[in-house]
């Protein structure tokens, strides 16, 4: 879990208490009088609780509420405490438990959409106070009935749960963290979902393109192509696919019941408040395990329900196996021919100090042409991506040429961000990205038929010398006990040869293409003529008592646009921290090898592993990777 270390303006409340994001209520007019809606957050005072040290004592009678722009849903995070508006870690009275859960979505009755004063929920473990209750605060919720095949606590009846061993139990969600998590992303898609876009009369103005192509999938092979408008990013567009081509369109259904039920619940609302509701639909049809964080709380019949705070993980099918996608318009392509119109004036973009520190206010308006400060509070997994491919296509051919780029200017005025919906001026805030990372399967670019026969494009790999540096950086200064490689002897699976590489290198296995056995495939090696092998490092770290694996490979560039791999560093550890096998680690190889998204396996839990990914992002700077790989294994 990553949490965004600003302050949210419009929850920096009492600082003489931790306030906890105990759940959400409904959508509002945004207080600012701006297009983007608002969510309710309900929040209650804690202190430290006098009998139970180190435990957190909730003041109900003292709850509040306060709303947040819908655009910056991905920082909330329930079950969490805020201090002087920033999330803080801090554990409540009940203990909070990460479960897998398993439910079929085909079986929901129409029972299981609730509002939260109908669950039947025990005084003592009330999410929203009756003060609040009786001033109209609602929530609207789903429960569903399921098995429990995991749990964290080994203190709860179900501590030995097990995919071959279930156990019966019930889950609450709100609805809007089933939205969260299977149809918004970025601020433009939040705001495709919450106003209405994917319905008939706008999706293809606003959503996707037919100007090239209508969007479609093959129902033999599974692949899936469509375009996309500007305004969107690669993992949303990952999510804009499963919604246009689930079968039999639940998950269009879904999206667009999102801004439907809303308008109807407000329509039926006799308070001031003009608060709405929306509910929604699973984005599938089948049976699907999702890894849920969340606690459990007591019912009025003594049993016990689990609040889902966040969805982390679901391992239900997308409708396609490849999944191709492009903007309708897009900077990049050949050069535009002489005297082409110019597309877009390029305007002086601003950066000011809400870049970096500041306050996020979440309901104001951005500057238009500020440069975005970015937040990324987690990833969300989708397993099921990791035997598909999703790629998008070059750009094509320029038809408009650009006004030369003008570098950006500092603004201070522009003190704190907003994620709100851009403007002309009259405003302090630059814009802030708020967005998931999708984790599932990793975007690459589909070369044009008329590429296919370009000569080969030179790559070279990024030098592992920069992590020999980042080596000595965590045993020098970050005081880790011991550092020692870990070569990986590789038994090949053609011709039979050994390799081994040296005391510190080792190489990613040749393994034959799945469809052409004459040929190996791609990822082992560096260069097209597959001459070159990939190279790793692989070493073990001992932090106290604790050991721990880190991976780094060799990462290509394409010289022709300076694109290069997004390929993580890996960071893997034994279920009790002892000593990993070698035949583990070459397991993890040969998947990666394999792996359709080429990068390491998402799932390693069969090894009785587990990992942790460091991006590198643009980070160049050895000190602050090996902040990240030590804040990673403090963080474990």
């Amino acid at each position: 879990m990553a949490l965004v270390h600003k302050s949210i303006e419009q929850l920096d409340l009492d600082s003489k208490f931790l306030w906890l994001l105990d759940f959400f209520g409904g959508f509002v007019v945004n207080p600012a009088d701006e297009p983007q809606e608002s969510v309710e957050c309900i929040l209650t005072p804690c202190s430290p609780h006098p009998q139970f040290p180190g435990r957190m004592q909730r003041h109900l009678s003292r709850q509040e509420v306060r709303t947040v722009g819908v655009n910056s849903l991905g920082l909330l995070q329930l079950g969490h405490c805020l201090q002087d508006g920033v999330f803080v870690p801090s554990s409540i009275s009940s203990k909070l438990e990460e479960i897998e859960f398993q439910f079929d979505s085909r079986n929901l009755p129409e029972s299981h959409e609730l509002y939260l004063n109908q669950v039947g929920i025990d005084p003592s473990s009330s999410l929203i106070s009756d003060r609040l209750l009786n001033e109209g605060v609602h929530s609207a919720v789903k429960v569903i009935d399921g098995e429990i095949l995991k749990t964290s606590l080994k203190t709860t009846p179900e501590k030995d749960a097990s995919p071959h061993k279930p156990y019966p139990f019930k889950v609450l969600f709100h609805e809007l963290e089933i939205m969260r998590f299977y149809y918004t992303n970025s601020a433009n898609l939040n705001g495709a979902v919450f106003g209405g876009h994917f319905s008939e009369d706008f999706l293809y103005r606003k959503v996707v393109s037919n100007l090239h192509e209508g969007p479609h999938c093959e129902l033999t092979s599974k692949a899936a192509r469509f375009e996309y408008q500007v305004d969107f990013s690669f993992d949303d567009a990952i999510l804009i696919g499963r919604i246009l081509f689930e079968d039999p369109s639940s998950a269009l259904e879904g999206v667009r019941r999102i801004h439907l039920s809303k308008l109807v619940a407000r329509a039926n609302e006799v308070s001031p408040r003009l608060t709405g509701y929306p509910r929604t639909k699973f984005p599938f049809k089948q049976k699907a395990v999702i890894k849920i964080r969340g606690r459990r709380i007591k019912l009025l019949d003594n049993k016990f329900i689990f609040v889902a705070h966040r969805i982390e993980e679901c391992n239900a099918k997308f409708p396609f196996d490849d999944l191709t996608f492009q903007r309708v318009a897009e900077p990049g392509g050949s050069t535009p021919p002489p005297g082409a119109p110019e597309a877009y004036a390029n305007q002086q973009s601003q950066t000011g100090p809400g870049q970096h520190q500041g306050v996020i206010d979440t309901e104001a308006r951005p500057a238009k042409n500020s440069v975005a400060a970015t937040a990324v509070p987690e990833i969300r997994r989708f397993t099921s991506l990791e035997l598909s491919r999703c790629m998008t296509r070059k750009a094509r051919p320029s038809t408009h040429s650009s006004a030369e780029k003008k570098p950006p200017v500092f603004n201070p005025r522009l003190e704190n961000s907003s994620a709100g919906t851009p403007t002309w001026g009259n405003s302090t805030a630059v814009r802030q990205d708020v967005s998931d990372k999708i984790v599932g399967t990793e975007v690459n670019e589909e070369p044009l038929e008329d590429d296919l026969d370009e000569p080969e494009v030179a790559k070279r790999s990024i030098d592992l010398e920069s992590f020999k540096r980042i080596l000595d950086h965590l045993e020098s200064k970050f005081g880790i006990d011991s550092i020692q490689p870990m070569p990986i002897p590789m038994i090949q699976t053609v011709a039979g040869k050994i390799s081994t590489g040296d005391d510190l290198y080792s190489f990613f296995p040749v393994i034959p293409c799945l469809k052409q056995r004459s040929r190996n495939r791609q990822f082992s090696f560096l260069d097209k003529a597959q001459k070159e092998r990939r190279k790793l490092i692989c070493v073990s770290l001992r932090a106290g008592e604790r050991l721990f694996y880190v991976l780094e490979a060799e990462r290509r560039i394409n010289e022709q646009n300076i694109y290069m791999e997004d390929f993580p560093i890996l960071l893997l550890w034994a279920n009790d921290f002892g000593a990993v096998e070698v035949g583990k680690l070459r397991e993890i190889l040969i998947r990666t090898v394999r792996n359709p998204s080429k990068t390491w396996p998402l799932d390693i839990s069969f090894l009785d592993l587990k990992q942790k990914r460091i991006d590198h992002d643009s980070v160049r700077t050895t000190d602050v990777i090996a902040g990240r790989i030590i804040q990673a294994i403090e963080s474990t």
